[in-house]
């Protein structure tokens, strides 16, 4: 037997792409950019979608109303039937929204006043709790404004279009979960003008807590990636860690401005660990936008490329042979 043979898959993989990338201390940040591949959407060949068609849920947090003609331009993409699960913090901006969503069938929408707490991250997992269930996939949007306007509206468009910008491409993410039912997130690839930002951030100990009490430990030092900017499709089994810690609304802080050290800052850097302690795996994708560098987006022409490109750039952040 080979000593190839003798080591997780995981490490194979790395390995075979250079000892020293491969065992060179990460210490809590995001990978450099250059070994963080996404795989380029659409696809070349998932252009519509299977039988049987997946029971879709929209989660979307909408606290800046003016944001939801966005919301509903990038839902409209979706070539299949969705219920939308819609919230905001306050009653003055229902009106604003529901006009927005007019015309989608009153029986697949719904919109959720919800207090200012948490952002989008206690919506997701408190305040649209109940919906899981009833749903193979789920898609998490919201209105994010955030750093300058110019970085803001930079980073949405491209979560956005990464996940939802086209019918094609979702059909392309919906392709990747029919085909592969150990993945759990798909999640964009990071926008590059934050990729300095992408590390604990005063975050780890909240974040240690949390997952202590979903039955695994994290350590500081050890590789770290999230959806940063909390967009991304899941399988709901893959958020079931997250979901049985039973948050309430009160376990988030009132809203502050606050800018680290709250639990949904913590949350927002457990979601593919928890989608990994749940036995599932995750992928990220690229729409490439006009003047980025997509010298790490991978094109996948064919079935047989997806399964390469996800077997190529696994990268488990919890050790666990099974990768």
């Amino acid at each position: 037997m080979a000593v190839v043979d003798l080591l997780p898959r995981w490490l194979y993989n790395r390995l075979r792409s250079g000892w020293r990338t491969a065992l060179a201390p990460i210490r809590g940040r995001i990978r450099a950019e250059e070994r963080d591949l996404a795989a380029q959407v659409p696809f070349g060949f998932a252009n519509a979608v299977d039988a049987p068609v997946p029971r879709v849920a929209v989660v979307c947090h909408l606290f800046h109303a003016d944001l939801a003609g966005a919301c509903r331009a990038a839902i409209d993409n979706l070539p299949v039937p969705a219920t939308l699960f819609l919230s905001t913090d306050s009653a003055a901006k229902v009106p604003a929204i529901a006009r927005a969503f007019a015309g989608w069938p009153a029986e697949r929408i719904e919109i959720r006043v919800l207090p200012n707490r948490g952002r989008d991250i206690a919506p997701k997992l408190v305040g649209f709790a109940d919906v899981y269930a009833d749903h193979d996939l789920i898609l998490f949007l919201h209105t994010k404004k955030s750093l300058t306007a110019a970085i803001g509206d930079r980073w949405r468009s491209l979560l956005f279009a990464s996940l939802c910008g086209s019918p094609t491409i979702v059909a392309s993410i919906l392709q990747v979960f029919r085909q592969h039912p150990d993945i759990g997130i798909v999640l964009p690839r990071h926008l590059p003008a934050i990729r300095g930002l992408l590390h604990w951030d005063g975050n780890f100990s909240t974040a240690r807590s949390l997952a202590r009490r979903m039955g695994f430990g994290i350590r500081r030092h050890h590789a770290l990636d999230f959806p940063a900017g909390s967009m991304f499709w899941a399988r709901p089994a893959a958020l079931r860690p997250l979901l049985d810690l039973g948050l309430t609304l009160d376990d988030f802080p009132l809203e502050e401005d606050q800018v680290r050290g709250t639990v949904q800052h913590a949350i927002e850097r457990l979601f593919l660990l928890a989608a990994e302690h749940a036995g599932y795996r995750w992928l990220k994708v690229a729409a490439p936008l006009p003047g980025d560098d997509d010298r790490t987006v991978r094109p996948i022409p064919d079935r047989t490329a997806l399964d390469r490109f996800i077997l190529d750039s696994r990268f488990p952040l919890l050790p666990q042979d099974r990768w």
